[in-house]
């Protein structure tokens, strides 16, 4: 997959500094065209929603739309100043327009047709923010990956190192094939991988072979972490996060899993744990 078009959720707090620094690195290294979204609430739903409230209340309406109406005009010159800073020579203009409604359904409809979504997942206005993550959840939706970038954690460059986290579902291949182009401008990554019994030895085997094979036919070398039955799934987080502390990577790469919100609530998935940690840029794929 070729990296031509990137979507970079825009809003007006500093991490999104780290995001236009994150898309000005991706769109240097692939050429490729950046477009922006800032999504507001439908704030007019909102006021709407009471006829009984807009009837006797006319008047605080009408200044609380107005103060709507001047805020968006200040968050509207807040990011394009943002956007203004990372528009030189090297880097192309960013077209940016303004979407209201939900900020999962808005990205989840433009990521359809963008090659990659960066974004932070401390977005939300939904109450089941920490059930489902916003980030796996957009992953899942529109099938594009996703790169998570957390405040203060820019990507920074050149690519030199990345951890792809690879469990032996078709989800975290999936990942890894989205991942290609950004995984071969290393040429050297670490493949951490892990499974649980229901995987079967033999399967896990011959998959986690073909995987690496597929790797090397793109001439991709891969130092190899293997943990497959060793360790619970809390154990593994601890382990992903201890190897990313200590080896100096820039990127993680892992699968988005498109569980039930019950289940993320009974059981807490390793891409939540990641998503939830806030320490790496990581990018996911479904």
């Amino acid at each position: 997959m070729a990296i031509k078009r990137i979507l970079i959720q825009l809003d007006t707090q500093p991490s999104c500094v780290d995001r236009l620094k994150s898309c000005q690195l991706l769109a240097n290294a692939f050429n490729a065209d950046v477009n922006g979204v800032y999504i507001e609430p439908d704030y007019a739903q909102q006021l709407s929603l009471d006829n009984h409230f807009l009837t006797q209340n006319t008047t605080d309406v009408n200044q609380d739309i107005i103060a709507l109406q001047e805020q968006r005009a200040e968050d509207k010159r807040m990011i394009q100043e943002m956007v203004d800073q990372f528009e030189d020579a090297s880097f192309k203009n960013i077209d940016w327009t303004f979407e209201t409604g939900s900020r999962r359904a808005v990205l989840s409809k433009l990521g359809q047709f963008n090659d990659m979504i960066v974004m932070t997942n401390s977005l939300d206005d939904d109450p089941l923010f920490q059930v489902k993550p916003p980030a796996s959840e957009i992953a899942v939706n529109t099938r594009s990956p996703v790169l998570v970038i957390p405040e203060g954690k820019p990507l920074n460059g050149p690519l030199k190192k990345i951890l792809i986290i690879w469990n032996g579902q078709p989800e975290a291949s999936r990942a890894i094939h989205s991942a290609l182009p950004l995984i071969a401008l290393t040429r050297n990554s670490t493949l951490f991988c892990y499974g649980d019994e229901q995987l079967g030895s033999n399967s896990y085997l011959a998959a986690r072979t073909q995987l690496t094979d597929y790797l090397q036919s793109h001439q991709i070398e891969i130092n190899l972490i293997d943990r497959f039955h060793s360790t619970p799934n809390n154990i593994i987080n601890r382990l992903i996060s201890e190897e990313w502390q200590t080896g100096e990577y820039q990127l993680v790469i892992a699968g988005a899993f498109d569980h039930s919100k019950l289940r993320e609530l009974l059981f807490s998935s390793t891409t939540k744990q990641l998503l939830q940690r806030e320490e790496m840029p990581l990018m996911l794929a479904h």
